[in-house]
Formats: structure tokens, C-alpha cells, sequence
């Protein structure tokens, strides 16, 4: 095994590297992976795939895709199907970046994709299996990570791609700690479909942001932040929080500005504040009021976030001798990546403080 582990690493160091001006997605578009560029378009994660990162890339080529059954690319294109889309994508892409040499010491093991399920590693005959994919090309440098070349697209597990679906009063919420506990003080997640005012204590969290996002996209921030929770031994709480500070990105579908996202430490006094590397700061935040507009099931669509701002400024309108806006919206979410889609607690906030 160490000799074949050996003659693959010779092999692979060969290949040439190239595009490391360029990032992720530009790379695949000058490599004409036209199919896995439409998809990535399709599923909105465009500018996610763009960002910072470093990610790693398993790209299908398009005699991959090809393998598929007739129509099904046509299919999961569709924007009603984008869900689905976003999920197999997703399982292409790792958090950090994982050159092969890194790959092929995981043989027999599984490496964490953005999807949130694993994908095994194999080193067999000469070949580096990735699920059912075999690596044809390696350690394709970019700007923001690196891309492998699979021969064969990946599926992740059929329970994780099924449709969200609408809320049901005959589905129970999973409750706002029911994947995590809640931070230090946190009140509870607002009721689906309740408007109501909530003071947050002064708290700590790490924080990654994006200047291109969408309000849709997430995923791979997500997976930034997780990181650096794992490598600081930082026990993971609930809500994650995303803030919007772009108006744009709430009033136009698909406008892209600049989000953050955060992970909130249990308590104010668990480790210190200040950067953790390129990506993530960790920040003390003070003690704050919102009004708030919960939500059940689905994902939480560009649609859906800019009804509920809409719906909180008309009731601030309402109540404007009593709350004035004072920042911009943010979205949390109480679910882990595995709770099912119809049992996900969401939260649309507005920062407010006191009428004078």
C-alpha cells in the first residue's frame, strides 16, 4: 500500500498546475466545464464559488454529466428543483484547501463536504476514487483553492436532496436547541408567523463575511466558520446568524452585496476576540433589540426574506411612536444541515431601539 500510495504522489506532482490567477469558477469556465458552470449559475453559487475560501473542488467533467439519465441536468436546472441543485453541488466542494497529496492519505476514511455528508476516499488500482468518481486530473491551482478533475458525478445521500417542503400545522418544529443549545441568554426562536420585539444580551461570535453574496447564499461561509470553531475546540450553539448590510440584496432577487455570517460562542467570556487568520474575526457584540418574524420550513428563499422585511417595516410603521429601525435586516437559522426541511426553525430580524 505505502509503495502504490508512493507511485501515485510521484505521478500526481507531475501534473501540471495551472490558473492560480484565476479563481475557482473562472478557472472551470476557461477549462470548458460548460455544464458544471451552468449548474453553478443555476444553483446561484456563483459568487459563493468566487469568494475567499480556500476551497477544494471535485469538478465533474461534461462527459460526467453526460452519464446522467437523459434530462436530468435539464431538470435540476430548473429553478423550482434549485434546492436539489445546490445540494449536489455542494457535495463537490470541501472547506480548505485539500491538495491530492492530502486526498491519498485518507484512504479507507471520508473527508466533510459542504453538503454536510462525507464522501469516502479510495486508493485502488492505481486510482484515487472519491465516492464513485475516479480523480483524472489533480492539484489544478486557483486563486481561491484548488480543483480535481472527477470522471463522474457525485449523489449525495437520497434523504439529504428531497424537496423542502411548506409548512404543515401537522409538522412539529424541531425546538430552537434542538440541534444545538442556544447561547448564553438567547431568548427562544420566535413562533412561525408571530411579529414580536426580543432584547439580545451582549455576546461573542466568530464572523466571516463576503462583499459578493446573495441573500441565498451561505453554504460555504458556513464551512469557514466550522472550521474555525473545530480547529478552537469551540463548542457549536444555535442561531447562525447572517446580516444583509446591502439594502440591494434584499429588494431585487439575486442582487449581491455585502453579508456576514456568524457562529455565536456559548458565553461572552469563552476565548478571546480579535482575527483568527485571513477570514474569520472573532467580535464582542453589545446588547441589542429586534423585531422579530419567525418562520418554518424550506430554505428560506430571496422571495420569502424580502416579504418578511417588508412585513416587519410595516408593522415598525405601525409601532413608530414605540421602535425606529437602527440596522440592517439579518436571518437566523436554529437547524443543523441534516434537520429535515420542513421541520427548520428560521428568524427574520431588524435592529431596533427605543422612539424619542
Amino acid at each position: 500500500m505505502r509503495k502504490m500510495i508512493g507511485a501515485l504522489l510521484v505521478l500526481f506532482s507531475a501534473a501540471p498546475t495551472f490558473g492560480a490567477e484565476k479563481d475557482i469558477v473562472d478557472t472551470a469556465v476557461a477549462a470548458q466545464f460548460k455544464t458544471l458552470v451552468a449548474a453553478v449559475k443555476a444553483a446561484d453559487l456563483v459568487d459563493t464559488l468566487k469568494g475567499d475560501g480556500p476551497f477544494t473542488v471535485f469538478a465533474p467533467t461534461d462527459e460526467a454529466f453526460a452519464k446522467l439519465p437523459p434530462g436530468t441536468v435539464e431538470e435540476l436546472r430548473k429553478p423550482e428543483n434549485k434546492y436539489k441543485l445546490e445540494a449536489i453541488l455542494t457535495y463537490h466542494v470541501v472547506a480548505g484547501k485539500v491538495m491530492v497529496a492530502d486526498v491519498v492519505k485518507l484512504d479507507g476514511k471520508s473527508i466533510k463536504t459542504v453538503q454536510g455528508n462525507p464522501v469516502a476516499i479510495q486508493v485502488k488500482c492505481g486510482s484515487v476514487m472519491v465516492g464513485k468518481a475516479k480523480i483524472t486530473k489533480t492539484d489544478v491551482v486557483t486563486s481561491n483553492g484548488v480543483i480535481h478533475v472527477i470522471d463522474t458525478v457525485l449523489l449525495p445521500p437520497k434523504e439529504t436532496r428531497a424537496d423542502p417542503k411548506p409548512a404543515s400545522s401537522r409538522v412539529e418544529p424541531k425546538p430552537a436547541d434542538g440541534d444545538a443549545s442556544l447561547a448564553e441568554g438567547f431568548p427562544d426562536a420566535t413562533e412561525p408567523g408571530k411579529v414580536q420585539v426580543k432584547k439580545y444580551p451582549e455576546y461573542r461570535s466568530a464572523v466571516t463575511k463576503s462583499d459578493r453574496a446573495t441573500v441565498s447564499s451561505g453554504d460555504l461561509m458556513f464551512f469557514t466558520l466550522f472550521n474555525h470553531i473545530q480547529r478552537n475546540q469551540v463548542e457549536m450553539t444555535a442561531p447562525v446568524i447572517n446580516t444583509f448590510k446591502t439594502p440591494r440584496m434584499i429588494e431585487a432577487p439575486g442582487a449581491r452585496g455585502e453579508a456576514t455570517m456568524e457562529f455565536v460562542y456559548r458565553s461572552p467570556r469563552e476565548g478571546k476576540s480579535g482575527p483568527d487568520g485571513p477570514f474569520v474575526e472573532v467580535v464582542d457584540h453589545p446588547a441589542r433589540s429586534f423585531v422579530c418574524l419567525g418562520f418554518q420550513g424550506g430554505n428560506m428563499s430571496d422571495d420569502q426574506m424580502r416579504k418578511a422585511v417588508a412585513t416587519l417595516r410595516k408593522w415598525l410603521d405601525e409601532h413608530k411612536s414605540e421602535w425606529v429601525e437602527d440596522g440592517p435586516p439579518r436571518r437566523l437559522g436554529y437547524h443543523g444541515p441534516m434537520t429535515p426541511p420542513v421541520q427548520r426553525l428560521w428568524e427574520v430580524q431588524i435592529p431596533v431601539k427605543e422612539a424619542r
